[in-house]
């Protein structure tokens, strides 16, 4: 009757355990796939980092290209002022004050805008020039993006072992759980022999019993 009951215990205690490994097994492969995902959301980011690094790598070289050109007509500008102010000064007492003035306003105006604009040149190309340097792949967006499909891709390897973990434990709790589920059975065959084996002794004991009552 125990070893029957062992037999029972044993099942039922195998097919928990299978459930719980095959449970594992479904946990970790949810995971493999949401790891997958991410990885793959991750190479997007980094696509699309690259695309708008390439668009603003070229608009700065642009912006710089327009600021040369502003440069050049700030130049063109001081010259021209320079000569109508010449021109004015030039008239002596036939150029009125207002004349004058306004000469030598529109030379300060054009001088203050080519200091201006040579300043803004020159920052521009400090920043087109490290950025050309740098190129796409070395901006910061890039950087980052490539460091987080990095670590995606090594998050996908890490649940992918797990899933194989998973698979490997789950096989061997399925063949450790048979095995003592036979085992159990085995012991149970074992009892049943032993009792039977029991039953035919003491039969063979009662009717030797009996038949020596009989020749008394």
């Amino acid at each position: 009757k125990q070893a029957a009951q062992d037999v029972r215990d044993t099942e039922v205690r195998a097919a928990a355990e299978r459930k719980a490994a095959l449970r594992r097994v479904a946990d970790a492969e949810r995971d493999l796939a949401d790891a997958q995902n991410d990885a793959r959301r991750a190479q997007q980011d980094l696509n699309a980092a690259r695309k708008e690094g390439t668009e603003q790598l070229e608009d700065l070289n642009n912006r710089l290209a327009s600021a040369e050109l502003d440069q050049r007509d700030a130049v063109m500008g001081v010259s021209d002022a320079e000569k109508e102010l010449a021109a004015v000064k030039a008239k002596g007492g036939k150029a009125t004050a207002e004349e004058l003035a306004e000469a030598q306003l529109n030379y300060d105006r054009a001088v203050q805008r080519l200091k201006e604009q040579q300043l803004e040149t020159k920052r521009l190309r400090e920043e087109t020039d490290k950025a050309n340097k740098a190129g796409v792949n070395g901006s910061k967006p890039v950087v980052d993006a490539q460091q987080r499909v990095t670590d995606a891709q090594e998050k996908v390897r890490g649940k992918a072992r797990d899933v194989a973990d998973a698979h490997a434990e789950a096989s061997k709790t399925a063949t450790d759980g048979a095995r003592a589920v036979q085992d159990a059975q085995q012991r149970l065959a074992d009892a049943q022999q032993g009792v039977a084996e029991a039953q035919v002794a003491a039969s063979r004991q009662v009717r030797s019993a009996q038949e020596s009552l009989a020749d008394a």
